[in-house]
C-alpha cells in the first residue's frame, strides 16, 4: 500500500491534495515548510503595500533581495527553508497553497486523502505493484485500471482548474521591470 501511496503522490495533482496555511514572518526571510509538504503551488502576502502573488526566483535573486526590507515579491525553496525577498516585517502573513503528502495508512480504520476520494485507485496501484513481488501475470490488466482512474481524476481536476480561466502574458512588458524575467 505504501509503495501505492508513493506513486499516487508522484503522479497526481489534485484539489483533495491541496492545504492553504498562513505563516507569521518574525521580520526575517525565512521560514520553514511543513511537514507535510508536497510541493508549492503558490505563495502570496497580506501586506498592505503589495498584496499580490510572489514569483519563484532563482537563488542569486533571493540572496540580493533577502537582504533588504520591503514588501515581499519573491521566494525561494532550499530543503526545509523558504526564503523571501525583500524581507517583510514582524508578523507579516505569507500565505502557503501547496500539496500535501498523503498520511500513512497503519491501522485497518486510518484514512487519508487517497482513500477518501480514489480508494480503487489505491487499491489498483498496490495490486500492481505485488504483481512484482509474487510475478502475477495479471499485471497488465492492474496497471490499465490504474491508468484509467488516475487519468480520469486528473482529467477532473484539470476540468475544474480551467473552467472560466483568463489568459495572461508569462513575462511583463514594462521595459522598466527589474527582477527575473517572468515577473507577471
Amino acid at each position: 500500500m505504501s509503495f501505492g501511496i508513493q506513486r499516487i503522490q508522484r503522479e497526481l495533482r489534485v484539489p483533495a491534495m491541496e492545504n492553504l496555511i498562513a505563516v507569521s514572518t518574525d521580520g526575517t526571510a525565512n521560514f520553514q515548510v511543513p511537514g507535510d509538504f508536497l510541493e508549492i503551488i503558490s505563495l502570496h502576502t497580506n501586506d498592505a503595500v503589495m498584496h499580490k502573488k510572489l514569483i519563484k526566483a532563482d537563488l542569486q535573486t533571493i540572496l540580493d533581495f533577502a537582504q533588504v526590507p520591503g514588501s515581499p515579491r519573491y521566494y525561494y525553496r532550499e530543503g526545509t527553508t523558504i526564503s523571501v525577498g525583500p524581507y517583510p516585517p514582524a508578523n507579516t502573513l505569507v500565505y502557503m497553497h501547496y500539496y500535501v503528502n498523503a498520511n500513512t495508512l497503519s491501522a485497518d480504520t486510518d484514512t487519508n486523502w487517497i482513500t477518501e476520494i480514489a480508494p480503487t485507485l489505491l487499491i489498483y496501484a498496490a495490486l500492481s505493484y505485488s504483481c512484482d513481488y509474487f510475478l502475477d501475470d495479471r499485471k497488465e490488466m492492474f496497471e490499465a485500471s490504474y491508468q484509467q482512474i488516475a487519468d480520469q481524476i486528473q482529467q477532473m481536476a484539470l476540468q475544474d482548474e480551467l473552467q472560466n480561466a483568463s489568459v495572461a502574458a508569462a513575462y511583463d512588458s514594462n521595459p522598466n521591470y527589474i527582477g527575473p524575467f517572468y515577473g507577471w
